[in-house]
């Protein structure tokens, strides 16, 4: 009797911690995790690191309530009751699953960035749930999504070239913001942020480019500071916005934070043109110039453009420089115009391009790195990332030379590097 009562004992011990988890709602357990690893005082997680993680955590838990149950869940599942199976159908399924996701929620499902992203951070705080004694095993499927593509993604070039033929058509003050917004993306390359935040001060007509604009970018970091000349067709557009801009700070209320902004919000009070609207732009324009290039090739009986990814704002981007590559343009030159630091940067764009074109791209970056780190004086921290980037750039050589037949020798000599 006393033997049974012992084990009753530690049984109840052992489930405490275990009912204590299930009392907690998802926030509170993401607030637990979060304290306690900004307490151990290394790479504490900034506020808005903070919040992003504390959405994808929230988005996990709200799907777990409201999936329909089935063999792996009879019921509405707490986010610590979560198995491999639901994980696994949240990753690769989940959004698409919902039917009555609101606008604020894509219904696509997630890249393998995104499922990378969402496994990192909850990896994280199931252990954390898991040293608490609320969970006994992580609820993680056996087969991890697929690493991050460092390749930049692209769409081919005839869909590049298709997109000033998609423009919209003026039927509203917003069409006109919206041609010029494509454009200057088009044309410059800009990033989201630089787009969204462009002031007014910013765009300047230079004398020895009376028709054309010029963009004067004052970025966080020294690179990204730079000027840029519009084209004229994205000027002509640019300047027509800019008349219209006029007129509507003339009539409306602008929001006190926009009113030095190039683009503004449709909203009553004309507010920030916000990164999400741009996605949204960008994202239609993509899709429509796509559909104009399915339409054309397959009246010629070619094959449909291919494109692997999620259209958004930093595609659109990453082909204008991929294709600024091909036509050969300076490199240092591309480098300003693009706002990066150093050679490297461009190295995610390289391994789009075919293999022998690759290999003389790669070259000539690789020079410019090796000129670059003997023209300034560095410091051991600096040196050792330099090396670091320069045999990068080797391995990235050797691998757009390399044929089939020789692939071994390249892995072997990217082995006996790393010995060394």
């Amino acid at each position: 009797m006393e033997s049974n009562t012992n084990t009753n004992s530690r049984s109840t011990i052992q489930e405490a911690p275990v009912a204590e988890g299930l009392r907690l709602k998802a926030e509170e357990i993401f607030d637990s995790w979060l304290r306690a690893h900004n307490a151990i005082g290394k790479d504490e997680i900034s506020p808005a690191s903070a919040r992003q993680y504390r959405k994808r955590w929230v988005l996990w838990a709200h799907w777990l309530e409201k999936v329909p149950p089935g063999a792996s869940k009879p019921r509405a599942a707490h986010v610590l009751e979560a198995t491999p199976e639901l994980l696994d159908r949240f990753l690769y399924h989940g959004r698409s699953e919902d039917s009555k996701a609101n606008r604020h929620e894509l219904t696509e499902p997630f890249s393998s960035t995104t499922r990378r992203r969402y496994w990192s951070i909850f990896r994280r705080i199931y252990a954390h749930a898991q040293m608490k004694g609320w969970i006994a095993t992580l609820p993680f499927p056996e087969v991890q999504p697929p690493p991050e593509k460092r390749d930049a993604a692209v769409v081919p070039p005839n869909v590049l070239e298709a997109i000033p033929s998609v423009l919209p058509t003026i039927r509203h003050w917003r069409d006109q913001r919206d041609r010029a917004l494509i454009l200057v993306a088009y044309d410059a390359a800009l990033t989201p942020a630089e787009l969204c935040g462009l002031q007014l001060a910013q765009v300047t007509t230079k004398l020895d480019h009376a028709e054309r604009l010029t963009l004067d970018l004052d970025g966080k970091r020294g690179a990204q500071k730079r000027t840029l000349h519009l084209s004229l067709d994205s000027s002509r557009e640019l300047n027509a916005w800019l008349d219209v801009r006029s007129e509507i700070a003339a009539k409306d209320k602008i929001a006190l934070e926009a009113r030095d902004r190039v683009f503004l919000s449709q909203r009553r009070e004309r507010g920030i043109y916000a990164p999400l609207q741009l996605y949204t732009l960008i994202r239609k324009t993509l899709l429509a110039a796509t559909a104009k290039v399915r339409h054309v090739q397959a009246d010629a009986g070619a094959p449909a453009p291919e494109f692997e990814g999620q259209y958004s704002p930093m595609v659109l981007r990453n082909s204008v420089l991929l294709e600024r590559l091909r036509r050969k343009q300076d490199y240092t030159q591309l480098l300003y115009d693009a706002g990066f630091k150093d050679p490297q940067a461009l190295l995610g764009l390289t391994a789009r391009l075919p293999a022998d074109e690759a290999s003389l791209v790669l070259a000539d970056i690789w020079a410019m790195e090796r000129a670059l780190r003997a023209a300034k004086t560095e410091d051991a921290e600096d040196t050792q990332a330099s090396q670091q980037r320069v045999s990068a750039m080797e391995h990235a050589l050797r691998a757009a030379k390399a044929t089939p037949e020789d692939a071994e020798d390249t892995q072997a000599s990217q082995q006996s590097d790393k010995t060394h």
